[in-house]
């Protein structure tokens, strides 16, 4: 059986509102990301970069750096993409040649350098950001997982294997809540989200859009690489933003309302 996200979950999927994007902080408040886990994504429809997270699933960012590195992702199509759901890339017909991978659901809160907040109301508990990517958190215990927002970046398994995810992978294009402890988040898109929007819609796509080649961004030489900051949710700025936003969404808040800013100050090669 070929990885494939659960097919009840289409059903569970529903139109989340857009985004509030963030303004821009002051330049203190930019951190540059890490070359050593950032993505680079280049596809037929246009550049993706995604912020891989070890700290909270360290065998998938593993894997996606090993199909990286080895030329597994390249030439690869966008096989089914859905509307307002997701992008799922890979190769259908030939193994990887990898073993699969056990799941990553959840991540120890202790071991993961995090902003912490709470919703605005005792339903949504305690949330909070590991870089970019938001997270929900066990109210007091030691657990947490990631929130899948728009952006968000996972491996697919088999419907009836959590421990079957091996080089089929995808990106969010809208909320899907009902994927969140069933499925291993390894990153988010933070350059790039009209790209991901844009990748031709089908299961498979009549022409489907291609991964021309994908690589870590510390693999390409210094001179060479994009330099890519994005707002610290760390930083002394993020927390009256993230206010602000709770309070014009109220009781309809999600952590994935807020889009945070990034900016390429050079798009190297």
């Amino acid at each position: 059986m070929m990885p494939a996200l659960i097919a009840s979950a289409l059903l569970a999927v529903a139109a989340a509102p857009a985004a509030v994007p963030a303004p821009p902080p002051p330049i203190a408040d930019w951190r540059a990301v890490d070359p050593a886990n950032t993505l680079i994504i280049d596809t037929s429809k246009g550049r993706i970069v995604v912020e891989l997270h070890p700290e909270i699933a360290r065998q998938h960012v593993a894997r996606m750096k090993a199909l990286a590195r080895q030329g597994k992702m390249t030439n690869m199509p966008f096989y089914r993409v859905l509307k307002g759901f997701m992008a799922q890339g890979g190769n259908m017909k030939a193994p990887s040649g990898l073993p699969n991978l056990k799941r990553e659901f959840e991540f120890g809160r202790a071991a993961v350098p995090l902003y912490v907040a709470v919703g605005p109301g005792p339903a949504d508990s305690e949330f909070g950001y590991v870089g970019a990517l938001p997270v929900k958190l066990d109210p007091g215990g030691q657990k947490g997982h990631a929130l899948f927002c728009p952006g968000v970046a996972a491996l697919a398994h088999q419907a009836d294997n959590p421990d079957s995810a091996n080089a089929q992978y995808f990106f969010m294009r809208g909320r899907a809540s009902n994927l969140e402890g069933t499925f291993t988040a390894w990153g988010r898109v933070i350059v790039g989200q009209d790209v991901v929007g844009a990748i031709e819609d089908g299961s498979p796509p009549p022409k489907p859009d291609t991964i021309v080649r994908a690589r870590i961004m510390a693999d390409i030489p210094a001179a060479q690489r994009p330099i890519i900051e994005v707002m610290d949710t760390r930083g002394p700025a993020f927390a009256p933003v993230l206010e602000a936003v709770k309070k014009e969404r109220r009781e309809v808040f999600s952590p994935c309302d807020i889009d945070l800013p990034a900016r390429v100050v050079s798009p190297g090669a």
